[in-house]
C-alpha cells in the first residue's frame, strides 16, 4: 500500500513524494551507490548478484533499500532521475526467461537500481529496457516469495512513466498524472480516476429555493465526494487531486514543505488496515500495515528526504555531498531516537 505524486514549480523544478506501507517489516536504510562500482542481478536460482546482467554504474545514486539487499526500492540520482518501486501483488508477470538468457537479464526488484545507477532520464529508461528482460526469481529475504512491483518513473524535466510486468511483457505508460499507488493497473487507474472529473476545490454551489437558500454549513463541499478509504484506487484519486489543486510555487523548497503535508494526508493509522499471511500487500506475513517511511526528492538540487514511522522527523540527504568520497556501495544510519524542539522560557 504505497501512494505516489509530483509537484512541479512555476521554474521547472520537480518534486516528488511517496509513502511506503507494508506488513513485512523492510527495515530499510539509506543506500548510495557512487559511480564506476561494478553490479551484477540476480539470476534464475535467486541469489543476490549472481547470475544476473553485469553493469558498471555511471551515475551516483541514492534511496531507500528492503530487506537487507544491495538495492533501491525508491531514490534519486546525480541527474534528478527517480524510480520508485510499489507493490502490484495481482496483476504483476515477469518475462519468462531461460538459462541462456539469464546474463542478459535483471530481476524485478532490482530495476530501479539498475536504471538509477545507468540513466539520466526516462528517454534512456526506455532504451535500457529494450533488451534487458526483467524476470521474478523467488527471494530468501524475501520469505521465498517473488517481489511483485510496478515502477514510478520521473525526470528532472518533468516527464513520467509507468513501468508494468503483465501477462510476461513490458507495458510502459505515458504518466501525466505523475501519480502512482498500487492495484489495478495502471490504464483501470486512469479510467476509474476520470470518474471523478467534478470534484473541485471550490465550493459546491448553493441551492436556491423560492425564500430560502441551502449553502454547505462547511468549506470543502467541492472535494465531498472524494472516495476515502485505503483502497489503491480511491487513494490514486486522492494523491491527484491533492497534486492538481496544490497552490502554485517558485522554488524547490517550498515545494518540499507542500509535499510533505500532502504525504501527511496518506500516513495509515496502526492497526486501521490489516492483512492476512496470504495476501498480496502482506509479504507473505499476517499483521497491520504501517507506513515504515516516507520519502521526498528535490529533483534539481538532487536531494532525497526520509521520515520514518519509529522516529517521526525527516531526514536529508544530498547526494553530491555523500557519494562523493565513496568507492562502493554503502548503507546510511537514520536516526534512532524521536526529534522533538524542546522551547523554554
Amino acid at each position: 500500500m504505497c501512494t505516489s505524486f509530483t509537484l512541479t514549480s512555476t521554474k521547472g523544478d520537480v518534486i516528488y513524494g511517496r509513502t511506503l506501507e507494508f506488513t513485512l517489516q523492510l527495515h530499510s536504510v539509506p543506500i548510495v551507490f557512487p559511480k564506476g562500482v561494478t553490479r551484477t542481478g540476480t539470476g534464475l536460482a535467486g541469489q543476490p548478484g549472481v547470475g544476473g546482467l553485469t553493469w558498471e554504474t555511471t551515475h551516483a545514486a541514492v534511496g531507500m533499500n528492503g530487506v537487507g539487499l544491495e538495492i533501491i526500492l525508491d531514490g534519486v540520482n546525480d541527474a534528478g532521475l527517480v524510480a520508485a518501486a510499489f507493490n502490484f501483488p495481482v496483476s504483476a508477470q515477469y518475462v519468462a526467461i531461460t538459462p541462456e538468457q539469464e546474463s542478459h537479464a535483471v530481476a524485478c526488484h532490482e530495476v530501479g537500481t539498475y536504471l538509477l545507477t545507468t540513466c539520466a532520464n526516462i528517454a534512456e529508461v526506455r532504451v535500457a529496457l529494450a533488451d534487458v528482460p526483467v524476470h521474478g526469481p523467488h527471494m530468501a529475504a524475501y520469505g521465498g516469495q517473488v517481489p511483485m512491483v510496478h515502477y514510478s518513473i520521473h525526470d528532472a524535466e518533468g516527464n513520467s512513466i509507468v513501468l508494468e510486468w503483465t501477462n510476461g511483457e513490458l507495458a510502459i505508460h505515458d504518466n501525466p498524472t505523475t501519480v502512482l499507488t498500487n492495484e489495478p493497473p495502471f490504464p483501470m487507474q486512469i479510467a476509474h480516476l476520470a470518474e471523478y472529473s467534478y470534484l473541485s476545490p471550490d465550493p459546491a454551489p448553493a441551492i436556491e429555493l423560492p425564500g430560502m437558500k441551502l449553502q454547505a454549513p462547511s468549506s470543502g463541499g467541492g472535494m465531498q465526494a472524494i472516495p476515502g478509504g485505503f483502497l489503491a484506487s480511491n487513494r490514486f484519486v486522492r494523491a491527484f487531486w491533492a497534486a492538481r489543486c496544490t497552490p502554485a510555487f517558485d522554488t524547490a523548497k517550498e515545494g518540499v514543505q507542500f509535499a510533505r503535508h500532502i504525504l501527511n494526508g496518506f500516513d495509515i493509522p496502526p492497526g486501521s488496515v490489516m492483512t492476512p499471511a496470504g495476501q498480496g500487500e502482506s509479504g507473505g506475513q499476517a499483521g497491520w500495515e504501517m507506513t515504515e517511511w516516507s520519502s521526498m526528492v528535490d529533483c534539481t538540487n538532487r536531494t532525497y528526504f526520509v521520515n520514518q514511522f519509529a522516529h517521526q522527523g525527516w531526514t536529508k540527504i544530498n547526494l553530491a555531498t555523500v557519494s562523493a568520497s565513496l568507492t562502493e556501495v554503502t548503507t546510511l544510519s537514520l536516526p534512532t531516537e524521536d526529534r522533538f524542539h524542546e522551547l523554554t522560557a
